[in-house]
């Protein structure tokens, strides 16, 4: 569960910028976006998690 956050977080991030730049993302497009396994997240097994890195606030 907590990949799937992370990568809706990042999602989000990316899309909000896309829009800020003028793009239309219609709804055609999102449907073939996923939050799920992404780069170094592994929904399947072990998730290594750095506690000390600081995060950037949720801004939706």
């Amino acid at each position: 569960m907590m990949g799937i956050l992370h990568n809706v977080h990042g999602m989000s991030r990316i899309l909000k910028n896309l829009r800020a730049k003028g793009y239309v993302l219609t709804e055609a497009i999102l449907r073939g976006t996923a939050p799920f396994r992404r780069e170094h997240i592994n929904r399947f097994g072990e998730n290594p998690l750095d506690m000390d890195r600081e995060i950037e606030p949720l801004n939706y």
